[in-house]
């Protein structure tokens, strides 16, 4: 999965994101993962992650 790479390398590359990321459920971890999501910077991931942990 080519999408999935794409936040685990800004995670890596981002430790204030990496650290917020996983204070997340394990669920919604998985599901940011799988989804393919692209977040820039702290503030996109956490609106992402508001509106993942919103619809489950």
């Amino acid at each position: 999965m080519e999408h999935s790479c794409d936040l685990l390398s800004t995670l890596e590359k981002n430790q204030e994101m990496n650290l917020f990321f996983h204070t997340l459920p394990q669920s919604v971890q998985e599901t940011m993962i799988q989804s393919g999501l692209k977040a820039d910077n702290l503030e996109e991931l956490k609106k992402c992650a508001q509106n993942f942990m919103q619809a489950q």
